[in-house]
């Protein structure tokens, strides 16, 4: 018999999903800023989050350092503390990525040195966080001027690719910043002598990468210019599938902090902040393709109901029934802050229709700022965001936290024996 429960979930409501308690403090040291943190779902439920901190767990005292922590399912923390990523300490490090390999190991990523001399590092580290380099290895081959804005991704064997801005390039693009890249192989050995350019059209600026693999192997990389958002899809050994770049966007105006991720059918889906509305009050885009880089969309949607004051992208992540998550930082809320900037996600179901009316609130604690969020989907299909906050629930009232909070976007189809939703019941039980 087909029938409709009471107290179905956010999928069929519209209402937002419940969260699974309070956000919680991730780092232990309180003095200075907490900030920048970036999060991945690992295969066994935990996650694994990094971020920017202005003290360090090790003896990195000058400047800022990254480190991470690592936590189960629920939440509980899997380190008493937070631990050092990098090993070189000369200058700041910052802007850290992290991408989770199917054995629970991790890498990460981030920018090196004082601005306009950075360059780009890693490091692996084990399932139970134990580093697998003795030390940081460098990305770039490339080394005048500055490489900036790193992303990972992993597939499916544990090997991953770099991307990140650079200004200059080992490419012909010499005007203004480049998007690069460079593969690696599970163990860590360099897939590629160099890193590779990634755009094809070089006038102005390529900045703020973002990459992502295929289920089947291959990967795409997506980037913000002056006038549009670009992409361009690579096999799994780096050949170009696009002779050159496409434009994800539409609206010929400046475009900002693009992120992608892919589906099951080795499409994808591109979010971004853009000028649209007018630089004063900057919303949130996206639009979903297919395999092959043909838009499933006829133009891209905006993201954000709410249009007073502006919106700053976090990351847009995939379910495994492809439907998909944008996170982002607002000026306002539908929710409960309305003190400062707050941080807020959508849901949206695989043929693109929004779960909510609106987008919902990430944090509970409303004093003073949020500022960007990042988010990845949990095995068990719920959400885990991160953000820093200015202020904390936890200890840290000194500056910037950074902030975790998980949602629980599978409600009604807990056990995983059902499929569909209720538009397909066709009754009520009182």
């Amino acid at each position: 018999m087909a029938v409709a429960l009471a107290g179905v979930s956010s999928a069929q409501t519209g209402a937002p999903p419940p969260a699974a308690g309070f956000e919680f403090q991730a780092n232990t040291n309180t003095t200075g800023a907490q900030t920048a943190p970036d999060v991945a779902a690992r295969a066994d439920g935990s996650f694994v989050v990094v971020w920017e901190s202005d003290v360090s767990s090790g003896d990195d005292s000058d400047g800022t350092s990254v480190q991470v922590r690592r936590f189960a399912a629920d939440g509980a923390p899997l380190d008493p503390a937070e631990v050092q990523v990098n090993t070189f300490t000369t200058g700041p490090q910052r802007a850290a990525a992290v991408g989770a390999r199917p054995d629970g190991s991790f890498v990460v990523s981030w920018a090196s040195g004082a601005v306009g001399s950075e360059d780009i590092l890693a490091r692996r580290f084990a399932a139970d966080g134990t580093p697998l380099d003795p030390a940081d290895f460098i990305a770039n081959t490339y080394t005048s001027s500055s490489q900036s804005r790193p992303e990972v991704s992993v597939d499916a064997a544990g090997n991953f690719v770099l991307t990140w801005s650079s200004l200059g390039s080992l490419g012909n693009d010499g005007d203004g910043e480049s998007i690069q890249a460079r593969r690696y192989a599970a163990d860590g050995t360099p897939l590629d002598a160099t890193e590779f350019q990634v755009n094809t059209v070089t006038a102005s600026n390529q900045f703020d990468p973002h990459v992502a693999f295929t289920p089947g192997g291959d990967f795409v990389v997506v980037w913000s210019t002056d006038t549009a958002v670009r992409g361009r899809r690579f096999a799994a050994d780096g050949t170009p599938l696009d002779a050159s770049d496409f434009d994800a966007s539409t609206a010929g105006v400046f475009t900002f902090s693009s992120s992608v991720d892919t589906t099951s059918d080795d499409g994808f889906v591109v979010a971004w902040g853009s000028f649209a509305g007018g630089p004063e009050d900057p919303e949130i885009e996206a639009r979903r393709f297919a395999a092959d880089a043909t838009p499933l969309d006829p133009t891209e949607f905006r993201v954000n109901a709410l249009t007073a004051g502006g919106q700053i992208p976090g990351v847009v992540t995939a379910a495994p029934d492809d439907s998909f998550v944008v996170s982002f930082a607002s000026d306002g809320s539908f929710g409960d802050d309305t003190s400062a900037d707050s941080a807020q996600a959508r849901q949206y179901r695989a043929d693109g229709t929004a779960v909510e009316a609106n987008e919902f609130q990430l944090n509970s604690y409303t004093t003073q700022a949020q500022n960007v969020p990042r988010i990845d989907i949990l095995t068990s299909g719920d959400l885990v965001a991160v953000w820093p906050s200015q202020g904390s629930l936890g200890d840290d009232d000194d500056n910037w936290s950074v902030q975790v909070r998980r949602f629980l976007l599978r409600q009604i189809f807990a056990d995983g024996f059902e499929s569909g939703d209720t538009s397909a019941w066709s009754g009520t039980v009182p």
